[in-house]
């Protein structure tokens, strides 16, 4: 999971693998979706985007469940 912030306020994107579609390299995964989400949120310029730490598997599927809703 990546942690993302829009201007002051938290985000959080998941970031997974399917079985059937294996990518070795997690460096090109991340930068392609942070690149993602930063092209997306260029349309609201007053919006800064800012990008946080990166949350390994066990933290990810336990901050899952302590915020499903």
């Amino acid at each position: 999971m990546l942690e993302v912030y829009e201007g002051s306020e938290e985000d959080h994107k998941a970031i997974m693998k399917t079985v059937e579609y294996e990518i070795d390299n997690e460096e090109l995964v991340e930068n392609t979706i942070k690149s993602f989400i930063t092209k997306i949120w260029s349309q609201n310029p007053e919006v800064t985007i800012t990008f946080g730490r990166k949350i390994g598997k066990e933290e990810t599927i336990n901050f899952i469940k302590s915020n499903l809703r």
